[in-house]
């Protein structure tokens, strides 16, 4: 069966149900295979999300795991990393709750101080590190339990924390690879890039095992049941719609209208 995305899943709510579809039990999809193959039509340069300009739903939100999402039919923000998360009444105080046994891919741990470390890193470094204006000092409380102060309120770093960019990425792996970081970055999402990625390749990526969400709108809070990913980035929207047509990819980002009309008249 083809999955077809009309767009480029740029809502949160339309990333979460992509995600939901890799996630799927392969007896839902076919019970042989443990393999996806998605085009899209967004061509990355980097995927280290915290310096990249762009966050595209199927490479880097792929590897990396939002703090937290935006829950449409409870009409608020829910925990997806966290475990939980709550803020003072003033505004002004953002407190924040790991899981425990949390780590990134690479096993480096995701504690407080591992999520704080990652904060820092992007106002370091990330292009829109304005996001953090007002950003006052950031506490470490316990291993799982982290303060944000942010002088202005949250009403900007709040939804910052729900892409890519305000994700965590692995500040230790980060240090040690240097510029080699930028393609192939380390995180704590569903998928981890199994092979080196040269931009404009496909990207191959694996399942990561420790992977957990606390999204409460989610049937599955991980690992995915997908063993293996490829992400095909084809610029020309007919070829994927050729690609699709002909079964050599399973998920397409963004097809021409006349191919969407015929092929949802198409179950096969």
């Amino acid at each position: 069966m083809k999955t077809i995305f009309s767009n480029g899943l740029w809502a949160p709510s339309a990333l979460t149900a992509g995600l939901a579809v890799l996630a799927a039990p392969l007896a839902a999809q076919d019970a042989t295979r443990d393999h996806l193959v998605i085009a899209t039509q967004n061509v990355p340069d980097i995927l280290d999300g915290q310096v990249s300009t762009a966050g595209f739903p199927l490479s880097h939100e792929l590897i990396s795991q939002p703090l937290v999402r935006f829950d449409d039919a409870a009409g608020d923000f829910v925990p997806d990393l966290l475990a939980g998360f709550s803020i003072s009444d003033d505004g002004r105080t953002m407190t924040m709750v790991l899981p425990e046994g949390l780590t990134y891919s690479s096993g480096n741990p995701l504690d407080a101080a591992a999520l704080k470390a990652a904060m820092e890193r992007y106002v370091a470094v990330s292009p829109y590190a304005f996001d953090d204006d007002g950003l006052t000092g950031i506490r470490v409380i316990d291993a799982l339990t982290l303060e944000v102060d942010n002088d202005i309120g949250f009403n900007v770093m709040l939804p910052a924390f729900m892409t890519s960019f305000g994700a965590p990425w692995d500040v230790a792996t980060a240090e040690a690879m240097g510029e080699d970081f930028t393609a192939n970055p380390v995180a704590s999402g569903p998928f981890y890039i199994a092979q080196p990625w040269t931009p404009g390749l496909d990207l191959e990526l694996a399942r990561f095992d420790g992977y957990r969400s606390s999204m409460p709108m989610v049937d599955n809070p991980g690992p995915a049941h997908v063993a293996r990913v490829t992400v095909r980035f084809i610029t020309d929207a007919q070829t994927r719609a050729n690609e699709l047509e002909a079964g050599t990819v399973d998920i397409v980002a963004g097809l021409p209208a006349s191919a969407l009309r015929y092929m949802s008249d198409n179950p096969d």
